[in-house]
């Protein structure tokens, strides 16, 4: 099962309830979230005589790092504790960790109101470093002694471990907070928070791992999350063994609308990347001068023309010609921003009677006219960038950037669409309210006709019979998977859709191992 991303909010209440409801002491849920991270950083970080330096805060993630402290000393570890906290204000569960901490031969640093030349010269030294600062209460930016010490460990060529949360991050949107403390680790407990994957939040928090603390399962089971990340389950309708019998009808035809003069490799693209994600048939439907340069250029794809030199006007009864018997429309990939593209967009709510998946163009013709989509008959996909996001919502790329899953969610509601908000950590709305949070990917599909695949790969799952909202979460974890095998294969600055294409058949045999979709 995919796992559950929640809020900070979600968090609390599941710690309410594990203490009075059930009568687990929050100290008790402290020293087993304490305990991880303490494991985390014995078993993956500096070698058994490295010393630790751990910033905390007055809190409870600073609690969770006083424990931290007493675990690592108690397996030999030299730890020095930096509070960037007036004593007197520690408080609760946290207070009790730090009086039983003050009893052991731990150095704490006080770093209140100013760091230390002793902070400073622990920090320096140290190999590793904890960061227990403020984990998922944090409602502003971190300022004095706290943002100094954060700046000072990002500087540090040491091992950096993030408690629950590195320390600037907002929990629920990734949002960085003045300055954040860049993790190499973030242990997170009893559920990764959402912000963790949200931008730039994701950058801060390097691997992610989820600790159990002691939450019952049924209230985690009855917890409603916000999100779900996704995991190689989701391409399992994808990857479900062909019967015997099946023939290239049985796996649906696409009809890709893309490319123009200049531009037709984006439509080849798109065409071979619905071929290469098992469409049975793809048909590359584009302009006269286009159709004469792409055709022959991948022997398995047709091409038709649907644009005549001159054409202002999407000619409606060529494209319902050219749609019937098809099982998906793809709709964008190279296409010119003008007059007969709007026209074409604004066409297909009526004659549209498949699943669509509308990108890059086919998008920027759609932003003028919101709510177009809300009265179609045919279920949509659409795939925007942030900046196509902001011309489809009316505010800046930055705006979109600042709250990816609200800006979804957003257009996913008003266009009654699945909304694949692309980027690092990929968000999938359903119009439903359903969100999914894409893992895979790398920086090296920072490049070229990368959308014009992924478009190319939603048409054919939508063709094989998956709905909107399982193409695309299956779509988008293929398309990534694909890029980190491409990139390992040729290291990222090498990587492009080509070789995307080319890493995708290897892929989908690995993952339908992953999930026994196989032959007997």
């Amino acid at each position: 099962m995919a796992q559950i991303l929640l809020t900070a909010a979600h968090l609390r209440e599941l710690d309410r309830r594990a203490i009075e409801e059930v009568g687990i002491p929050g100290v008790i849920l402290m020293e087993n979230a304490g305990r991880a991270v303490a494991a985390t950083v014995l078993d993956e970080l500096g070698d058994e005589r490295a010393p630790v330096v751990i910033l905390c805060g007055g809190g409870n993630n600073g609690g969770d790092g006083f424990v931290v402290a007493r675990m690592l000393h108690q397996h030999g570890r030299a730890v020095t504790v930096l509070l960037v906290a007036e004593r007197e204000r520690v408080r609760g569960d946290a207070l009790v960790n730090l009086r039983v901490l003050e009893k052991l031969p731990v150095p704490i640093v006080p770093c209140h109101p100013k760091v230390s030349s002793a902070a400073r010269e622990a920090l320096a030294r140290a190999p590793v470093i904890v960061d227990a600062l403020f984990g998922t209460g944090l409602r502003s930016a971190p300022e004095g002694a706290a943002a100094e010490l954060i700046e000072l460990a990002n500087e540090s060529p040491a091992g950096r471990v993030a408690v629950d949360l590195p320390s600037g991050v907002a929990a629920d949107t990734g949002q960085v907070l003045g300055v954040a403390f860049r993790a190499h680790v973030t242990v997170t407990f009893a559920a990764a928070k959402i912000g963790l994957f949200g931008h730039p939040g994701g950058g801060y928090s390097g691997l992610v791992r989820v600790a159990d603390i002691g939450i019952p399962r049924h209230l985690m089971d009855a917890s409603e999350a916000c999100a779900r990340l996704a995991d190689s389950a989701v391409v399992a309708p994808a990857l479900r063994p062909r019967e015997i019998c099946a023939h290239k009808g049985s796996f649906g035809h696409c009809l890709v609308v893309a490319g123009s003069p200049g531009k037709g490799g984006a439509a080849l693209l798109a065409g071979r990347g619905a071929l290469s994600a098992g469409a049975g048939l793809v048909t590359i439907a584009t302009d006269e001068p286009t159709s004469a340069r792409i055709e022959g250029r991948a022997a398995e794809l047709m091409v038709e023309t649907l644009r005549g030199v001159g054409d202002r006007r999407v000619d409606k009864g060529r494209l319902e010609a050219l749609l019937a018997g098809k099982q998906a429309l793809a709709v964008g990939p190279g296409l010119r921003s003008d007059a007969w593209g709007e026209s074409l967009v604004r066409a297909l709510p009526r004659c549209a009677k498949v699943p669509v998946v509308l990108d890059a163009d086919g998008l920027n013709a759609l932003a003028p006219h919101p709510g177009a989509l809300a009265e179609a008959t045919a279920p949509f996909i659409l795939t925007p960038h942030p900046g196509e996001m902001g011309r489809l919502l009316g505010v800046s790329s930055a705006a979109v950037q600042e709250d990816r899953f609200k800006a979804a969610r957003s257009l996913a509601s008003r266009e009654r669409a699945t909304v694949v908000l692309k980027g690092a950590y990929t968000v999938i709305a359903a119009p439903d309210g359903r969100l999914s949070v894409n893992p895979t990917g790398n920086p090296g599909m920072a490049t070229a006709g990368m959308g014009d695949v992924l478009t190319g790969i939603l048409a054919a799952l939508l063709a094989r019979g998956l709905s909107p909202f399982e193409a695309a979460q299956a779509g988008v974890f293929l398309h990534g998977a694909a890029g980190d095998q491409a990139a390992e294969v040729l290291e990222e600055n090498s990587v492009t859709a080509g070789s995307l294409i080319d890493s995708l058949p290897a892929v989908m045999r690995r993952l339908s191992r992953e999930c026994g979709e196989v032959r007997p």
